[in-house]
């Protein structure tokens, strides 16, 4: 479901159920590691992630920026009616 869900950010993924994508992996490759697999921490993040981490970082880079363009033009906008209505 987190391959999937790309949108969702690790710091809101913390804040909802307490642990991230980076504690999830660490877990899968420490479980790995138990169970006598050689997994290493780049590859169970990968298959949490659904794609290299490397490349994910930069999609949700990108979609911060884009977050964080539309809540400041909202924002603008919401003040500007606020002001207008007065």
């Amino acid at each position: 479901h987190l391959q999937k869900r790309t949108d969702v950010q690790n710091i809101d993924l913390m804040n909802l159920s307490g642990f991230c994508r980076n504690c999830l992996s660490r877990w899968y490759a420490e479980a790995a590691e138990e169970n006598g697999l050689d997994i290493t921490k780049d590859r169970a993040k990968e298959i949490v992630y659904g794609m290299p981490h490397n490349i994910w970082k930069e999609k949700t880079k990108n979609l911060k920026k884009t977050k964080i363009t539309y809540l400041e033009s909202y924002i603008n906008n919401f003040l500007k009616g606020s002001i207008i209505q007065r």
